[in-house]
C-alpha cells in the first residue's frame, strides 16, 4: 500500500512539475535570494539563483584583499556552486583579472590551474595537482585557451598553513610547491580554494532545510546541473528506513519520469541486489517497453541486465517481437538473446516472424544463424515452420 501511494505521489508530482512557480512568484522566476551563508569575515554572501522559478545554483560575488609578501591586493571573483555545495566554477567581473606577487597577469594557464586548485581537495593535504586539460564547466577564462598548458610534474607533500609553502626569508613559494600552486599566488591559490570549499556543508544544509519542498522535488531530480539527484531520492525515501524505500523511490522515478538523464541515473542507481527480485524485473520490464523510452536508456538498461542475472522471459519476447524494429539496437537484442540460454516457444516464434521482415540481409542472415543453434529445443510445429523459412 505504501509503494502504491508512493508512485502515485510521484506520478503527481512530475506530471505537474511545470507548475511549480507559485502565482505571487511569476514576476520573480529569475530572482536571487541571499542565504545568510557567509564565506568570510568580509561579510561575502552566498546567494541562491532561480531560473525559470526553480532553484538553479549558488554564487557568490566575491570582494577580498589577498596578501601576497607583504603586499595586498584587491580581487573580486565570482564563484558558483552547485545545490549540493559542490563547486562548480569561477570567472571575474569583466574587465577584472588576477595577479601574482610582482603586478604579473595570470596567465591562461594559471587561470586553468586555479580552477583545478579550487575543484580538488585541501591544498594543505598533499594532494597534487598540475597543469591539464581543461575540467568540464571550467572558468570561463580557463576555457578560452586555444591549447593546454604542458603538464608540470606533481607533488605530494603536506603543509598546514599557507605560511609553510613559503620561503621563510623573502617569502616566495618553496620550489617543491610552485607546480601545486599557481606560481607567484600562494596565497591567492589557497584563499580562493577556502572561500570555494569551507561553506559547501552550509550550502548542501540549506538545500536540505529550504529546498526539498513538493513542489522542488521533480526538478531536484531531474535537474543534471543541481547533483541533488541523490538528495532528493533520501529525502522522498527517509520516512521509511532500509533498502526497500530507496530502491522503491528509484523505481518509481524510472515508471514516472519522462527524463532520459534521470531514468537512467535511477537505473544506474538500483542495486545489483534489488535486481534480483520480481517487483524490479516487472517494473524495469514495463519501463523498457514504454515506447517514449529512449535508445540510450535500453541500451544501459540491457547491459546492466546482462551482468547482473538473466534477462527474464517478458523482457526476450519483447525483444524478439521488436528485434526487426528498433534496428539501431538490432546487435544489443541479438547479444542479449545470444546471452540467455533459455528461450520459451513464444520468443522462438516472435523471432520466425522477426525475420521475414528484416530487409538488412547481414541482419538477416546473423538472426538466422543464432535460431539455427536453437531450432532443435522446440516442438516439430515450429522446427517445420522455421525450416519451411530456411528452404525459402
Amino acid at each position: 500500500m505504501k509503494t502504491t501511494l508512493l508512485i502515485a505521489i510521484l506520478i503527481a508530482l512530475f506530471s505537474n512539475s511545470h507548475l511549480i512557480v507559485k502565482e505571487s512568484d511569476a514576476e520573480t522566476t529569475n530572482q536571487q535570494v541571499a542565504t545568510g551563508i557567509i564565506l568570510d569575515s568580509l561579510n561575502n554572501e552566498v546567494y541562491l539563483q532561480y531560473e525559470n522559478g526553480r532553484p538553479s545554483y549558488y554564487f557568490s560575488k566575491i570582494f577580498t584583499p589577498v596578501c601576497e609578501t607583504g603586499v595586498c591586493l584587491p580581487i573580486k571573483i565570482n564563484i558558483y556552486w552547485d545545490l549540493t555545495g559542490r563547486y562548480m566554477r569561477y570567472d571575474q567581473p569583466e574587465g577584472e583579472v588576477l595577479t601574482k606577487s610582482d603586478h604579473e597577469l595570470f596567465s591562461k594557464s594559471d587561470y586553468r590551474l586555479l580552477d583545478e586548485i579550487m575543484a580538488g581537495p585541501d591544498p594543505r593535504d598533499g594532494a597534487s595537482l598540475k597543469h591539464s586539460q581543461p575540467r568540464h564547466g571550467a572558468s570561463s577564462k580557463g576555457d578560452q585557451q586555444s591549447s593546454p598548458a604542458p603538464p608540470a610534474p606533481s607533488v605530494q607533500l603536506k603543509f598546514k598553513t599557507a605560511a609553510d609553502m613559503c620561503d621563510a626569508l623573502t617569502g616566495s613559494t618553496l620550489p617543491q610547491m610552485r607546480n601545486k600552486y599557481v606560481p607567484g599566488a600562494l596565497y591567492t591559490s589557497y584563499t580562493c580554494w577556502e572561500l570555494a570549499n569551507n561553506s559547501s556543508g552550509k550550502m548542501r544544509q540549506y538545500t536540505q532545510n529550504h529546498l526539498m519542498t513538493e513542489s522542488f522535488l521533480p526538478h531536484l531530480i531531474d535537474c543534471k546541473q543541481c547533483g541533488t539527484f541523490n538528495m532528493a531520492v533520501d529525502h522522498i525515501s527517509q520516512e521509511k528506513k532500509g533498502e526497500d524505500s530507496r530502491r522503491n523511490t528509484l523505481l518509481s522515478i524510472i515508471d514516472t519520469s519522462n527524463q532520459e538523464s534521470t531514468t537512467i541515473i535511477a537505473l544506474q542507481a538500483v542495486s545489483a541486489y534489488s535486481w534480483q527480485k520480481d517487483t524490479v524485473q516487472h517494473t524495469l520490464t514495463r519501463a523498457f517497453t514504454k515506447h517514449q523510452q529512449t535508445d540510450q536508456f535500453k541500451l544501459q538498461l540491457l547491459r546492466l541486465w546482462r551482468s547482473r542475472r538473466p534477462i527474464p522471459m517478458d523482457m526476450l519476447n519483447h525483444i524478439a517481437k521488436n528485434i526487426n524494429k528498433d534496428e539501431t539496437l538490432f546487435y544489443e537484442y541479438q547479444y542479449a538473446l545470444q546471452t540467455n540460454q533459455n528461450w520459451s516457444e513464444t520468443v522462438f516464434s516472435n523471432l520466425i516472424n522477426a525475420l521475414t521482415s528484416l530487409e538488412d540481409q547481414s541482419k538477416q542472415l546473423s538472426l538466422h544463424q543464432l535460431m539455427t543453434q536453437r531450432v532443435d529445443e522446440y516442438s516439430l510445429e515450429t522446427q517445420d515452420l522455421f525450416k519451411t523459412l530456411k528452404d525459402k
